[in-house]
């Protein structure tokens, strides 16, 4: 960049001498690269980090641990008030808030209302299944909840706990609200409760929020802390599947006592993006590693009989050492256990198959957050912390210090490979980096080469030839192309009439294309649900009495946050393929080597006054000015349909078919509007060509006349003429050094 603003510094007094065709080109660099290499930075700049997991999977907590040695990030109230968020440095500790829309919001009032209906249908159905002779008895709220989709519960929840705290939704739609004036991120982590902690007066309207955190441990990172359920909102499942799509590094947590169970893989499932997953950093963490540890009674006396090999003084260290191996070691079997458990539950379902393979080919880490930050200030435990610890230390007859804890918590290997992935993102960001410069250099360097090769035709045309020789040439080159104008514009009609089969073939391929992505997967899940049992005596002839128990009931739902990524996915590969064939249809190189070639073909070449090199030079500046128009398709949204239809992240029942038909019905909309948009893009094209070739022989004859007119003023004080072309010419010679 530095070179480029030198070169044209030692061009910019010869403008007037240098053909205008490269000194552009050359001009337009210079903004080009500040674009792309800004847009590489600024895509490159941070390691973005996201972290995956249900609710009390300890996601928090491990950031938290990880980042910043301190609870900065409030746990959330329930699962249906969790609210995604985004962590990054800043100068100044803040936080930006954003609300929900008014079409989130319709959307979760009409889940709402949907799941009063479902509790009263619920609740008469419960009724009813008790018999007709049986004394009636109520059943519970969590009875009646047990049988309705969660979604559906979540929303009315949301719903429930904006009327208890006096909120009118619609004076805060689509607003941000900004957090500042704290002194330190305590303070700041305080003020976010009202947002998203326990109770807070906003956090049933909060969609997200963006910290911006004044620790130098953030810079350089952009962490996703991700709601841990299977948001219900849509429009805010999209946007953790797009952040998702744009990190470089996952963490999917689970909790150590469940490890990897059906909640797991719905989870990860359905927050998780399949496009290019194989490409980050995927860590599956076991979480809650004390607490396991605590309730393993075995452990404690396989490691220290293990320990009784070494001297006293060392016995209670190496018991630790071998205990931690043993839990590993055993949980590293438990995950194998639930990868077979797993894949042999997901049979049928490709895309939950594709993203277990790629989980198991990683080994799990296992951590305990929460040893990690008692060891940063032991001295000040809660109550809670204080029995934890009390019952840790008891269960496994360890003295856990400071140094122990942090052995136990295990988030500094974590935290190196935040470290590791980090390095490896500026290695790739300096290798972008230096393919634009290459790149650069490269296209300046030619650039300079031909301003070379033009400034020494110029030298030539200027030394020899006489002006009567230039009558002759003018004259001769204006009748000659007149009389070919037709030859000319069929090079140009051969061009679009190939192009426009490709493009033909191109239309099928799309259409083709639709079937890959027509198809939405129904996946296997689980729900526990109550159930009414009669434990009389007697046959209840002295009266019934009843008792409610509970069963995993196997379930089967279709993900409407697949369907968004399916359509999204087709329209991006539509438009990815029509620029692909822009550039494959159109050789623009070819068409003016045609061109030039049939030019040229209408004049006598075997004269020996005919000079070719002064006809190319004007022929070619012709030439350059043919352009194929940009294609930019904008901005699209085909998934509103499918958001506004169905709100909640899953649909289950009759209501798969719907999504299935909605799906279908989307994906032909994509496939018929590309059609249109790529009908309207090759018409744009075929203007534009017929259009050059209409002012062809026009613009060119016009061109030679100026090119030779300039001719005549240079041979008129040729003296001074080539004073200017040599002094450009040496300034092109210095231009080429520093390329």
């Amino acid at each position: 960049m530095k070179e480029l603003q030198q070169i044209l510094k030692l061009l910019d007094p010869h403008v007037h001498a240098l053909e205008a065709e490269p000194l552009a080109q050359l001009q337009g660099m210079e903004e080009k690269f500040g674009k792309d290499l800004a847009s590489v930075r600024d895509e490159g700049r941070n390691l973005r980090i996201a972290v995956i997991g249900q609710m009390k999977s300890g996601k928090s907590s491990f950031l938290n641990a990880a980042l910043f040695n301190q609870v900065v990030l409030p746990k959330a109230e329930t699962p249906m008030t969790a609210a995604l968020t985004s962590i990054v440095y800043g100068s100044q500790s803040r936080a930006e808030v954003r609300f929900y829309s008014r079409e989130d919001w319709a959307g979760i009032q009409a889940r709402a209302d949907e799941y009063a209906a479902r509790y009263v249908q619920e609740e008469e159905r419960l009724l009813s299944a008790q018999g007709p002779f049986a004394a009636p008895v109520a059943p519970t709220p969590a009875e009646i909840e047990s049988h309705i989709d969660p979604a559906l519960s979540a929303c009315a929840e949301l719903v429930r706990k904006a009327r208890e705290k006096g909120l009118d939704p619609g004076a805060y739609f689509d607003q941000t609200r900004i957090i500042d004036s704290m002194q330190d991120v305590g303070e700041l982590a305080h003020a976010l409760q009202d947002y998203v902690g326990a109770g807070g007066r906003y956090t049933p309207i909060t969609k997200m929020t963006t910290l911006h955190l004044n620790d130098e441990r953030l810079r350089g990172l952009e962490v996703i802390d991700t709601p841990g359920f299977n948001d219900p909102v849509v429009s805010r499942g999209a946007i953790t599947r797009s952040h998702l799509a744009r990190c470089d590094v996952i963490f999917l947590l689970s909790p150590l006592g469940q490890f990897l169970g059906a909640s797991d893989m719905q989870v990860f499932r359905e927050q998780l993006p399949e496009a290019g997953l194989g490409e980050k950093a995927v860590f599956l963490v076991g979480t809650q590693r004390d607490l396991t540890l605590r309730q393993d009674g075995k452990l404690p006396g396989q490691a220290a009989r293990v320990a009784e090999r070494y001297p006293p003084n060392e016995r209670e260290n190496v018991t630790l050492q071998a205990m931690l191996q043993l839990l590993d070691r055993k949980m590293s079997g438990l995950a194998k256990e639930a990868f077979a458990r797993q894949v042999q539950g997901l049979r049928g379902e490709p895309r939950s198959l594709r993203l277990l393979e790629e989980l198991k080919s990683r080994s799990p880490r296992f951590v305990s957050s929460w040893a990690w930050l008692v060891a940063q200030d032991p001295n000040k435990l809660s109550p809670d912390d204080c029995n934890h610890y009390a019952d840790l230390c008891r269960s496994t007859g360890i003295s856990f210090d400071v140094e122990r804890l942090k052995a136990l918590s295990n988030i500094p290997l974590l935290a190196h490979e935040i470290v590791a992935q980090g390095e490896r993102k500026r290695e790739l960001l300096a290798a972008k980096e230096r393919q634009l410069a290459d790149s650069l250099r490269t296209t300046v360097k030619r650039c300079l080469e031909d301003a070379r090769r033009a400034l020494a035709e110029q030298r030539r045309q200027i030394q020899g030839g006489t002006m009567a020789e230039l009558e002759r040439l003018e004259q001769q080159a204006v009748s000659r192309l007149e009389k070919g104008r037709l030859k000319l514009e069929d090079v140009f009609d051969e061009q679009a009439a190939a192009a426009e089969e490709k493009f033909a073939m191109l239309k099928n391929e799309l259409a083709g294309l639709s079937r890959d992505y027509a198809r939405i997967e129904s996946v296997k899940g689980t729900k526990r649900e109550s159930y009414k049992v009669d434990v009389s005596i007697f046959g209840g002839f002295f009266g019934h009495t009843w008792e409610t128990r509970y069963r995993d009931v196997d379930t089967v739902y279709a993900s409407v946050q697949d369907a968004i990524e399916k359509i999204d996915h087709y329209a991006h590969e539509c438009m990815a393929r029509f620029q692909e064939r822009i550039r494959g249809s159109f050789d623009l190189d070819q068409l003016r080597r045609n061109l030039s070639a049939a030019a040229m073909a209408l004049f006598d070449t075997g004269s020996p006054d005919f000079d070719g090199e002064l006809m190319l030079s004007g022929i070619n500046k012709s030439l350059r000015r043919i352009t194929i128009p940009l294609v930019d398709f904008g901005k699209t949204d085909f998934t509103a349909d499918i958001v506004k239809q169905f709100g909640t992240g899953q649909v289950s029942d009759d209501a798969i078919e719907g999504l299935r038909q909605a799906h279908r019905a989307a994906i032909m909309s994509v496939a018929k509007e590309i059609g249109r948009q790529v009908d309207d893009k090759i018409k744009q094209i075929e203007t534009s060509l017929q259009r050059s070739a209409e002012r062809f022989v026009t613009d060119m004859s016009r061109d030679i006349q100026v090119g030779l007119q300039n001719l005549r003023e240079q041979r008129a004080d040729r003296e001074a003429a080539l004073k200017r072309i040599d002094a450009a010419a040496q300034a092109v010679e210095r231009a080429l050094v520093l390329a």
